[in-house]
């Protein structure tokens, strides 16, 4: 059996409380402060929601419809439904308190895009807005140049006004909870040309930079984990391969990686131990192993400093830190784009990187090995 209540003492209108034909409880603005004309609503609620569904889901026209025609029959008035404009403005308003200056400032662009967005339906029923309309939104923000990242926070303020909205009964569904997000690329580096890779090489000042390119190239491993790497994470036997547990793990990342042995590499690692007649617990880069991470004189600086020996430009870009679009990152961007256009799968470029996540593994399971393999076989050579 449903009820009604009001969510303050200050609501203008009945909230109808009542269960579907699934037996989850649904809360539904009657649109109204008339406690009769609310108890007619209730009652047609509940018959709409036994019977008007579509696919499983509330069909919400249908309910708007009866109820705006038995406030109808019984005031001899319409019955005005909340609009997303009028809603959004109390979101905006609501939130004034407590937010920044910057932050309503950014509440507000979002709000005025969507709302000029959906046109005509700003100022109908709030109930009308359909992941379609958002899912819309998205993709014509993303057109107008709109960055991904800012194209996420969009929905995730709009995403916060429907859950409100929700929560008091203005709307049964959150349009902004199941449409497809952009990608967003959170380390925009730029990857190297084959020609700046060797440039890079004849830069190096003595073999053991020159096996830091080595290993970055065949690996895409990151800096700090290479520099990290001893003569026992390298396996010279049967099936060669570079193994390693990754120092930054990121969401849905692997923290384990092996990485096939590149014919290219093995040769040069094989020749480079034999020079350097280290211990297996001895690093495979002893002094770069040494530099810290970070700093004028650490190694990411240091290799930058080599690029610029061999005639590559940074690209520094523009904002308060400046970060380089080209560094020793770009190696792992270098090894994407390559094996990219080898036709080798997404999935697969994505193992070999580490940003695979648990079911790539369950769909290669022990065929794994060899999909990164036939990959790592199809980069190019770096020697003549």
């Amino acid at each position: 059996m449903g009820s009604l209540y009001r969510q303050n003492s200050r609501s203008k209108a009945w909230i109808a409380k009542f269960k579907s034909s699934d037996g989850k409880w649904i809360a539904r603005s009657t649109g109204t402060n008339d406690r009769r004309t609310a108890e007619l609503a209730l009652q047609q609620f509940e018959k709409d929601a036994n019977m008007a569904r579509i696919d499983g889901e509330l069909t919400v026209a249908a309910i708007n419809r009866n109820a705006a025609d038995m406030h109808k029959r019984i005031t001899g008035k319409a019955l005005n439904f909340v609009t997303p404009r009028t809603y959004m403005e109390e979101y905006l308003q609501s939130k004034e308190a407590k937010a920044t200056k910057a932050t309503m400032h950014s509440y507000r662009k979002i709000v005025k895009f969507f709302l000029e967005h959906l046109g005509a339906k700003a100022d109908q029923d709030i109930q009308r807005i359909k992941p379609i309309d958002v899912q819309s939104f998205i993709g014509s923000r993303i057109k107008g140049g709109a960055a991904p990242a800012t194209v996420k926070l969009d929905i995730k303020v709009l995403n916060s006004v429907f859950l409100r909205a929700m929560k008091q009964g203005v709307c049964v569904l959150n349009p902004a909870a199941t449409v497809d997000l952009p990608v967003v690329d959170s380390d925009p580096k730029l990857p190297f040309s084959l020609d700046e890779v060797q440039a890079i090489i004849k830069a190096c000042p003595d073999d053991e930079w020159r096996t830091l390119v080595y290993l970055g190239f065949y690996t895409g491993g990151r800096i700090r984990d290479i520099s990290d790497l001893t003569w026992a994470s390298l396996e010279f036997g049967k099936n060669p391969a570079v193994a390693y547990r990754q120092r930054k793990i990121r969401k849905g990342a692997q923290a384990k990686v092996r990485i096939t042995m590149h014919p290219d590499l093995k040769d040069w690692l094989e020749e480079y131990r034999l020079l350097s007649q280290a211990k297996p617990t001895d690093p495979v880069l002893p002094n770069i192993h040494k530099l810290k991470p970070g700093g004028r004189a650490g190694n990411s600086q240091q290799f930058i400093n080599v690029m610029r020996k061999a005639g590559i430009d940074p690209c520094y870009a523009e904002g308060k830190h400046k970060l380089p679009k080209k560094s020793f990152h770009s190696f792992r961007h270098t090894m994407v784009t390559m094996l990219q256009g080898q036709d080798v799968p997404e999935d697969v470029r994505m193992l070999i990187v580490g940003h695979s996540n648990p079911d790539v593994h369950k769909i290669y399971g022990h065929d794994e090995e060899a999909a990164i393999k036939a990959a790592i076989l199809k980069l190019p050579k770096l020697t003549g």
